[in-house]
Protein backbone atom coordinates (compact mmCIF):
# COMPACT_ATOMS: atom_id res chain seq x y z
CA UNK A 1 0.00 0.00 0.00
CA UNK A 2 1.02 3.47 -0.92
CA UNK A 3 1.53 6.31 1.16
CA UNK A 4 -0.48 9.14 -0.36
CA UNK A 5 1.21 12.77 -0.04
CA UNK A 6 -1.50 13.66 2.47
CA UNK A 7 -0.26 10.84 4.79
CA UNK A 8 3.14 12.42 3.86
CA UNK A 9 2.58 15.50 5.17
CA UNK A 10 0.32 14.25 8.35
CA UNK A 11 2.48 11.94 9.15
CA UNK A 12 5.42 14.38 9.01
CA UNK A 13 3.01 16.99 11.29
CA UNK A 14 2.77 13.84 13.75
CA UNK A 15 6.71 13.38 14.13
CA UNK A 16 7.44 16.84 14.28
CA UNK A 17 4.73 17.13 17.51
CA UNK A 18 6.00 13.69 19.25
CA UNK A 19 2.54 12.18 18.63
CA UNK A 20 1.46 9.37 20.51
CA UNK A 21 -1.22 8.56 18.52
CA UNK A 22 0.62 7.52 15.79
CA UNK A 23 3.53 5.02 17.28
CA UNK A 24 3.20 2.17 15.61
CA UNK A 25 1.05 3.23 12.62
CA UNK A 26 4.18 4.38 10.71
CA UNK A 27 7.85 4.76 10.84
CA UNK A 28 9.67 7.49 9.62
CA UNK A 29 13.20 7.32 7.46
CA UNK A 30 15.22 10.12 7.97
CA UNK A 31 17.29 10.06 4.25
CA UNK A 32 20.27 12.34 5.87
CA UNK A 33 20.91 9.82 8.51
CA UNK A 34 19.91 6.45 7.16
CA UNK A 35 18.06 5.67 10.81
CA UNK A 36 14.21 5.14 10.95
CA UNK A 37 12.24 5.96 13.85
CA UNK A 38 8.88 5.91 15.95
CA UNK A 39 6.73 8.68 15.57
CA UNK A 40 7.07 9.94 19.41
CA UNK A 41 11.20 10.13 18.68
CA UNK A 42 13.20 12.89 20.67
CA UNK A 43 15.90 13.16 17.94
CA UNK A 44 15.87 16.50 16.42
CA UNK A 45 13.54 16.38 13.75
CA UNK A 46 14.67 16.80 9.78
CA UNK A 47 13.34 18.86 6.97
CA UNK A 48 10.04 17.42 5.49
CA UNK A 49 11.40 16.41 2.19
CA UNK A 50 14.37 14.53 3.77
CA UNK A 51 11.85 12.00 5.30
CA UNK A 52 10.10 9.41 4.01
CA UNK A 53 7.53 7.44 5.81
CA UNK A 54 6.38 3.66 5.87
CA UNK A 55 3.71 1.79 7.31
CA UNK A 56 6.13 -1.50 8.60
CA UNK A 57 9.62 -1.46 10.36
CA UNK A 58 10.32 -4.45 7.30
CA UNK A 59 9.32 -1.98 4.57
CA UNK A 60 11.70 0.61 5.88
CA UNK A 61 14.69 -2.11 6.68
CA UNK A 62 14.51 -3.52 3.30
CA UNK A 63 14.76 0.45 2.25
CA UNK A 64 18.32 0.47 3.54
CA UNK A 65 17.61 2.09 6.83
CA UNK A 66 18.81 1.33 10.50
CA UNK A 67 17.00 1.55 13.37
CA UNK A 68 17.28 4.64 15.75
CA UNK A 69 19.47 4.20 18.82
CA UNK A 70 17.16 6.82 20.50
CA UNK A 71 14.22 5.27 19.91
CA UNK A 72 14.90 1.85 19.09
CA UNK A 73 11.51 1.47 16.86
CA UNK A 74 12.29 -2.46 16.71
CA UNK A 75 11.32 -2.88 20.32
CA UNK A 76 8.26 -1.41 20.25
CA UNK A 77 6.34 -2.09 22.18
CA UNK A 78 7.73 -3.03 25.53
CA UNK A 79 6.20 -6.59 25.51
CA UNK A 80 9.38 -7.79 23.44
CA UNK A 81 10.71 -11.13 24.67
CA UNK A 82 13.97 -11.56 26.26
CA UNK A 83 14.98 -13.80 23.33
CA UNK A 84 13.88 -10.83 20.40
CA UNK A 85 16.16 -9.08 22.18
CA UNK A 86 19.07 -10.84 22.29
CA UNK A 87 18.70 -11.42 18.84
CA UNK A 88 18.37 -8.02 17.93
CA UNK A 89 21.36 -7.13 19.89
CA UNK A 90 23.87 -10.18 18.59
CA UNK A 91 23.36 -8.41 15.01
CA UNK A 92 23.47 -5.06 15.91
CA UNK A 93 26.90 -6.00 17.36
CA UNK A 94 27.80 -8.24 14.27
CA UNK A 95 25.64 -7.26 11.18
CA UNK A 96 27.93 -8.46 8.71
CA UNK A 97 27.40 -12.17 10.25
CA UNK A 98 25.56 -14.96 8.18
CA UNK A 99 23.42 -17.02 11.11
CA UNK A 100 23.83 -21.05 11.42
CA UNK A 101 22.15 -23.49 13.73
CA UNK A 102 25.36 -23.52 16.32
CA UNK A 103 24.82 -19.43 16.35
CA UNK A 104 21.51 -20.29 17.87
CA UNK A 105 22.86 -23.01 20.16
CA UNK A 106 25.29 -20.55 21.19
CA UNK A 107 22.75 -18.34 22.92
CA UNK A 108 20.94 -20.89 24.27
CA UNK A 109 17.64 -20.30 21.57
CA UNK A 110 16.12 -22.55 19.31
CA UNK A 111 16.01 -21.31 15.67
CA UNK A 112 12.47 -22.29 14.96
CA UNK A 113 11.97 -19.81 17.90
CA UNK A 114 13.48 -17.64 16.73
CA UNK A 115 11.82 -17.66 13.50
CA UNK A 116 8.04 -17.88 15.06
CA UNK A 117 9.11 -14.89 17.10
CA UNK A 118 10.35 -12.55 14.81
CA UNK A 119 7.78 -13.40 12.25
CA UNK A 120 4.95 -12.84 15.49
CA UNK A 121 6.73 -9.09 16.32
CA UNK A 122 8.15 -7.73 12.98
CA UNK A 123 6.34 -9.48 10.04
CA UNK A 124 9.43 -10.85 8.91
CA UNK A 125 11.71 -13.85 9.66
CA UNK A 126 15.12 -13.66 11.80
CA UNK A 127 17.02 -14.10 8.87
CA UNK A 128 15.26 -11.46 6.76
CA UNK A 129 15.95 -8.92 9.98
CA UNK A 130 19.52 -10.20 10.15
CA UNK A 131 20.65 -9.55 6.23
Amino acid sequence: MMITDEQKHEFYQALVDKNPQYDGTFFAGIKTTGIFCHATCTARKPKYENCEFFFTAEEALLAGYRPCKRCTPLTYPNSIPEEVKTLVSAVETHPEKRWKEEDFRQLGIHSATARRKFKEIYGMTFVQYAR
